[in-house]
């Protein structure tokens, strides 16, 4: 076995500290990968047969059904415009024989697996990258293009294929994805594990540039070049970043093109002819979807439908974006999204989008429509429209459009996505002696705080449902679960596995969910007609987005302090967690203590991130936060408290500065109030697979996502535990 490939076998076998032994580093700095291929399927691509297009998927042994959802959608095209394509999965070895038998006994049906001599992980994703460039140079060496993807990628197959039909026909030395520019390694190894590169790995400030390993698109004659350099490059687990090494070496830039999208991207219609390729689709069925949605019949209406005089009664809110990208093709642009209801408002008629991009004098226009009927979730029809003017007179209509977008935007700010923003929705507020109980109720909460309020929270319940926790009720655990509008189906397995009020005999516990405002009339009008059958949904009128979620948290300690006084302990969990009710009850039980109290996986001396190029969602402010560490704070997946905290940690929300990452504000909260959260090893910010009901050490899980995984935990943990009842005393 080569050098190359001990190392890797060393570091899964033997290595739990992530540098490499002293007498690897001082190995020659030549590297070679001379690993077998020990599964092949050289007939994927006929040396007879001229190929357009190579895709290798690149995945993990236990990824079965990703594989064939691939293989029931776009991985099953084979030809396109009379262009050839071939698809091929590319593996290493699992740690475990019966996985290895599976994936060879799924080879002999589909005969798509190509496999290298190395342990399959993530340390060693670049071994297999140069796995997927030996097979090309080898196997496929008449391919035109390659493409490297992920196998939670969505390929966009029909439009991908036309993009790189259209390029020149002499294109040569070309790398396509979505390229990042000077971003920073991770070195704080307690922030992601994962991604945590030391000095001795990566001496550099920056890495180069490199197109997103989730998918990226090469031209095949620089197959040759890049695995020839990576012979003198020294090994880098980051493979995506390792081929940008390599591209750097030889003096090539990858070309960014924006239709490789590294977040999920929720097919709307028949035809997206922007999007080349995106990621995180890992959920069962998505791809399914997605691929079901690409190839719907556009022909089913008309796009004349669509015509000016037909543009009235549009409600439109406008945003501008800026380069993220230093890549010439990345230009300032705005957004501006306009939405048409029926005069019933039972649905959304129509979606409109104008981009409008400024770059050295020319501006132009892209107007997408696109006509949708909520009830069959499927679109209608899609028209795109690309309009590009050139001179004074345009360049003198872009400038005022840009200055009154900016001015617009401005005055937006101070509505959307902000803390302390005026409602949007006055319109759906309604002043009657319901809503002055409200306010009264919030009144007496908050009367000792005086003038101090430098976070108010105005904002009032949409939608309410105070029966769920009656005054005469000895209610002793209430969970609020924080949820979105589309989040339909977590919502139907809580509500069916954990989250029954009667699961544990004579404890009589309360889930409610928490939502925002949506700003589409039919994400509402469904979200109303779910709660008059559950009646379990607690709502106020402030937009529900990434950055609004500690209003949510705040909702919820409010709708507890005001709905629930009685509870003995309130719990604040995401939809996508999974909590063992028996063992918290049996925890919370057992506490000597029920006052001032937060138990949850507690983070202690976490650093806020401050590059806006590492997790941009993540990326906090001096201004916002100024302070160089963390309070201590329980992970907002799930954290539980006594009923006297709850109320502290509304009122003192009130005078406490806005933080939009919510389990830190509760940290700050907790810290101005002198208290200090109590960690438990049972909440577990991961996916944790329940065996059997003797999880007793599990009080909660998180990224619980995909269709019945909800279910079949909370099966297993029923499995021996029927007669396991709590007392009440």
């Amino acid at each position: 076995m080569t050098a190359v490939c001990q190392r890797h076998w060393l570091q899964e076998t033997e290595l739990k500290h992530p540098y490499f032994p002293q007498e690897v580093e001082d190995e020659l700095s030549q590297y070679s990968f001379n690993f077998t291929i020990d599964m092949n399927n050289p007939q994927k691509c006929n040396s007879s047969e001229e190929v357009f297009l190579l895709i290798i998927v690149t995945t993990s042994p236990e990824n079965h059904r990703h594989r064939f959802e691939i293989r029931q959608t776009w991985g099953n095209v084979s030809h396109v415009s009379g262009a050839n394509i071939r698809t091929v999965f590319a593996v290493g070895k699992p740690k475990n024989r019966e996985a290895q038998v599976a994936l060879e006994k799924e080879n002999t049906i589909h005969h798509d697996i190509i496999q290298g001599d190395f342990v399959d992980s993530y340390r060693n994703l670049t071994l297999k990258t140069i796995l997927c460039l030996k097979w090309a140079m080898q196997y496929c060496p008449q391919a035109r293009y390659v493409m490297k993807a992920d196998d939670d990628t969505f390929v966009s197959i029909f439009t991908l294929v036309k993009h790189l039909q259209e390029l020149p026909s002499d294109t040569t030395d070309f790398v396509t994805g979505f390229v990042y520019d000077s971003r920073v390694p991770l070195r704080d190894p307690f922030f992601i594990p994962k991604w945590y590169v030391s000095w001795e790995e990566y001496p550099r400030d920056t890495y180069p540039k490199y197109p997103s390993g989730f998918g990226y698109v090469l031209s095949s004659d620089i197959i040759v070049k890049i695995y020839q350099a990576a012979l003198d490059i020294r090994y880098f687990f980051l493979e995506d970043v390792y081929i940008g090494l390599c591209i750097e070496k030889l003096g090539i830039s990858p070309v960014h093109h924006s239709g490789f999208w590294p977040e999920f991207v929720d097919i709307p219609s028949c035809r997206v002819n922007w999007l080349l390729a995106s990621h995180w689709v890992k959920e069962p069925e998505v791809m399914l979807n997605h691929w079901a949605k690409q190839n719907t019949d556009c022909s089913l209406v008309s796009q004349d439908n669509i015509d000016d005089q037909a543009i009235s009664g549009w409600t439109c809110f406008i945003t501008p974006t800026h380069p993220t990208i230093k890549n010439k093709w990345s230009v300032p642009s705005m957004v501006t999204h306009c939405r048409r209801v029926r005069p019933d408002n039972c649905c959304t008629l129509a979606y409109a989008r104008l981009t409008t991009h400024f770059l050295k004098g020319f501006w132009w226009r892209r107007v997408d429509f696109i006509l949708a009927s909520y009830g069959s979730k499927q679109t209608a029809t899609y028209k795109h429209a690309m309009r590009l003017g050139r001179g004074w007179f345009q360049y003198a209509i872009g400038a005022a459009l840009l200055l009154s977008v900016i001015t617009a935007w401005f005055s937006l700010s101070q509505h959307i996505e902000h803390p302390k923003h005026k409602d949007l929705q006055h319109g759906l507020v309604l002043h009657g002696p319901k809503q002055q109980a409200d306010r009264d109720r919030e009144r007496l909460l908050s009367t000792s705080l005086g003038t101090n309020l430098v976070n108010p929270h105005p904002y009032t319940f949409l939608l309410n449902n105070p029966d769920r926790c009656k005054s005469g009720e000895n209610v002793f655990l209430l969970i609020i679960v924080s949820t979105k509008h589309l989040n339909h189906r977590q919502r139907y397995e809580i509500r069916n596995t954990w989250g029954q009020d009667t699961n544990v005999t004579g404890v009589v516990i309360k889930v409610v969910f928490a939502v925002g405002l949506s700003d589409d009339v039919a994400l509402q009008r469904a979200l109303e007609h779910e709660n008059k059958i559950h009646k379990d949904f607690i709502q106020e009128n402030f937009i529900d987005s990434d950055r609004n979620r500690t209003l949510k948290t705040i909702m919820g300690l409010k709708w507890a302090a005001q709905y629930c006084p009685q509870v003995q302990y309130v719990m604040k969990a995401n939809d996508n967690a999974f909590v063992n009710v028996f063992s918290l009850v049996k925890y919370l039980k057992d506490q000597v203590r029920v006052t001032k109290f937060v138990a949850g996986r507690v983070f202690n001396k976490t650093k806020p991130v401050r590059d806006l190029r590492f997790v941009d969602r993540w990326y906090v402010s001096k201004e916002e936060y100024a302070r160089e560490i963390y309070p201590k704070y329980p992970g907002g997946f799930a954290y539980v408290m006594s009923n006297d905290t709850a109320k502290l940690l509304y009122r003192t929300s009130l005078s406490t500065k806005y933080l939009f990452l919510e389990d830190v504000y509760v940290g700050i909260c907790l810290e101005k109030i002198g208290i200090v959260p109590v960690h438990h090893d049972g909440f577990l910010p991961w996916y944790v697979d329940v065996d059997s009901c003797n999880s007793e050490w599990l009080l909660a899980s998180q990224w619980v996502r995909e269709p019945g995984a909800m279910t079949d935990l909370w099966g297993s943990l029923l499995s021996d535990c029927d007669s396991q009842t709590y007392d009440h005393e």
